[in-house]
């Protein structure tokens, strides 16, 4: 006969149960456990040993290095050019400019565009003579094709001169209006463009480059002032910044980079983003009518005469000077008061 529980635990419970819990179920049976329980318990305890096992390789050499140093995230290369970091490169390239051009206090430009493979007369003559000796068939080629580049050398000459002319214009006209900076800007590349850095350094004063990283030039042309040279990855970045602080274009024969370039001034001009109503001329009589037929586009109803008009075809240096100086004169703004970017 089973002994009855008496009511003299403690809380009013009967032997047997701690804390008025049902830790056990009859005096005796500490804690609920009995054989049973003990013996599955160790069944379980030897089955987990055989479960999980040490590795049974040796273990590896303590590390050399007392500390893991990783790279900060902005300072990580791999990461930073990698397709995640890109809108941080674009932001970068937005910022890193504008904080620039702030700080060196630049706020009126004049861009140059035209064509990266145009030469002086020596460049020229130096290498027809090299090509002269090329029997094979892509020699024949490249000789054809020079050929047909040699008008450029005039105009070359023309953007060398413009760069100098424009250049002891804005300083005289800075002496004239403190409080105003005028610069000439171009893609930074060789031909064309570093004809008319050519002539802003001739004339000693500092000039612009916004260039565009391509495999085939190593960097800038060498009279783009150090403190004023740009390298851009994106192209939509460095046409921003070209147009950002532009008063003037001038453009000289050039390819479809030149082409693509005047055609994305033109669209932001006809659609109101570029608000001044900026001089454009157009270097060349021999080359834009025949290739910009603008008149054609007027007559099939795709532009406006004003359009039209808004572009200035001319021939020499003095001839631009004109433009770009009367129409420049109107729009420019003082080192600080611009009205922001477009």
């Amino acid at each position: 006969m089973a002994t009855p529980l008496t009511n003299n635990g403690s809380n009013g419970y009967p032997t047997g149960y701690a804390n008025g819990h049902v830790n056990g179920k009859a005096k005796g049976k500490g804690n609920g456990q009995d054989a049973d329980d003990v013996e599955r318990g160790r069944f379980a305890a030897k089955n987990a040993q055989a479960r999980w096992r040490e590795p049974s390789r040796s273990p590896p050499p303590e590390p050399e290095e007392d500390w893991v140093k990783p790279h900060k995230a902005y300072k990580n290369p791999e990461f930073l050019a990698s397709k995640d970091a890109r809108m941080i490169r674009i932001f970068c390239e937005m910022e890193e400019s504008h904080a620039r051009l702030q700080r060196e206090g630049v706020e009126n430009v004049i861009m140059v565009f035209g064509s990266a493979r145009a030469m002086n007369r020596e460049e020229f003559d130096k290498k027809a003579a090299k090509l002269s000796d090329d029997a094979t068939p892509e020699g024949e080629q490249a000789r054809e094709r020079l050929k047909k580049q040699e008008f450029l050398i005039k105009y070359h000459e023309e953007v060398t001169k413009f760069g100098r002319l424009f250049s002891a214009w804005a300083q005289e006209y800075e002496k004239k209006h403190p409080g105003y900076s005028i610069l000439l800007g171009t893609g930074g590349g060789p031909g064309m463009m570093e004809a008319a850095n050519k002539g802003a350094y001739m004339a000693g004063n500092p000039s612009l480059g916004f260039g565009i990283s391509v495999p085939f030039e190593p960097g800038l042309n060498k009279y783009v002032t150090p403190s004023l040279a740009f390298e851009y990855h994106y192209f939509f970045t460095r046409k921003f910044w070209m147009s950002a602080k532009c008063k003037g274009l001038v453009v000289a024969p050039g390819g479809l980079g030149t082409c693509d370039e005047l055609f994305e001034f033109l669209t932001l001009m006809q659609t109101g983003k570029i608000k001044d109503k900026i001089p454009v001329v157009l270097l060349g009589k021999q080359f834009w009518p025949k290739v910009f037929n603008l008149q054609s586009l007027v007559d099939f109803g795709m532009i406006s005469e004003s359009d039209r008009d808004a572009v200035h075809i001319v021939d020499t240096a003095e001839e631009a000077m004109d433009i770009i100086t009367a129409g420049t004169e109107r729009i420019l703004v003082q080192t600080g008061e611009s009205t922001g970017v477009r």
